[in-house]
């Protein structure tokens, strides 16, 4: 937690006019401050779409925008998931969900609960999952694959 030495804070927010501006820069601050530890770090992003990155944070901005050096794409299908390389990877501050350090043992103690497959078998397990899915609800499929 960052505290502002006294007298210090009256003269930052001094051209502030009402509490909602003051709280932006509370904020602004708050986001910038905790995303320098991770810098140069092992995170793990999970975004929006539940899509899940894996690299070494080596850059951010004031609008949570990431740079992920060294990244995979960490998908998992019931209790199986495999890795694909993406390399140098940029994400949008907007479609973050989550941002975490992920140490060697809590990734270790992930892989010994998941059976790490091909990326060919894990696709296959996707499809099988939503082809799954919409015959449970009882609406066709509606991608171009599936029109085939």
């Amino acid at each position: 937690m960052f505290f502002w030495p006294r007298g210090l804070l009256t003269r930052a927010c001094a051209g502030f006019t009402t509490q909602q501006n003051m709280d932006s820069v509370f904020l602004e601050h708050a986001v910038r401050s905790s995303l320098v530890d991770f810098l140069e770090r092992r995170v793990q992003c999970v975004l929006r779409d539940g899509a899940i990155l894996i690299g070494n944070l080596i850059s951010f901005d004031q609008f949570y925008n990431l740079v992920l050096a060294r990244a995979v794409k960490r998908i998992v299908v019931d209790k199986q998931f495999a890795e694909e390389p993406v390399g140098l990877y940029i994400v949008r501050g907007e479609n973050v969900a989550t941002l975490s350090e992920l140490s060697v043992d809590r990734d270790d103690h992930v892989q010994t609960l998941l059976k790490r497959i091909s990326m060919k078998r894990i696709r296959q397990a996707q499809e099988a999952k939503a082809l799954q899915a919409h015959s449970r609800s009882g609406r066709r499929p509606t991608s171009i694959a599936d029109q085939e």
